[in-house]
């Protein structure tokens, strides 16, 4: 994983060099929302905070970041209803299985009303599908060609490769 200042460096500099990092009016929309003007400058400004954020499950942690980098493209936060609605590891666990009645990823098709897809094709901030050294999944954010997530570490980065799927957000 990459530190959080090379992280916001990477993701500006991958701004419009990943084909199709803009949408236009004929992509298809990704839970009934299209990408909106100036998107790119939301996106990379909720990156760029998540910079400062302590993370705090429940309060500001992976979902709530993919969330708010969802608003910044569409202008419409997918899980606004689930805000506030779990604290800790096994509320959150809880919480998507009460939703989606499985894990993290029926959690994420069910929200976003699309299914995965393979990471490869993934495009700037579409959400992505990580799970850790000790089987933790966790959504994070496509820059380009890395996943930007939100950890108690901070703001890390992966491979899109490391990555097991993604999902179109606004597209």
């Amino acid at each position: 994983m990459k530190n959080p200042v090379d992280a916001l460096a990477d993701a500006r500099s991958d701004l419009g060099q990943r084909s199709g990092a803009t949408a236009s009016a004929s992509d298809a929309p990704a839970g009934g929302n299209q990408r909106i003007e100036g998107w790119e400058s939301r996106f990379n400004a909720v990156v760029a905070g998540a910079l400062d954020k302590p993370y705090r499950l429940g309060r500001y942690d992976c979902f709530l970041f993919a969330c708010a980098c969802a608003e910044a493209l569409t202008g419409v936060n997918p899980g606004l209803a689930h805000h506030g609605t779990y604290r800790g590891r096994i509320g959150a666990a809880r919480r998507i299985r009460e939703f989606a009645g499985g894990g993290m990823r029926e959690g994420i098709t069910k929200l976003l009303g699309v299914p995965p897809g393979p990471p490869r094709l993934a495009r700037r901030g579409d959400w992505m599908l990580w799970t850790d050294a000790a089987g933790q999944d966790h959504i994070g954010v496509c820059l380009g060609a890395t996943a930007a997530l939100l950890a108690k570490s901070g703001l890390n980065q992966v491979a899109l490769d490391d990555c097991s799927a993604a999902w179109p957000v606004g597209r």
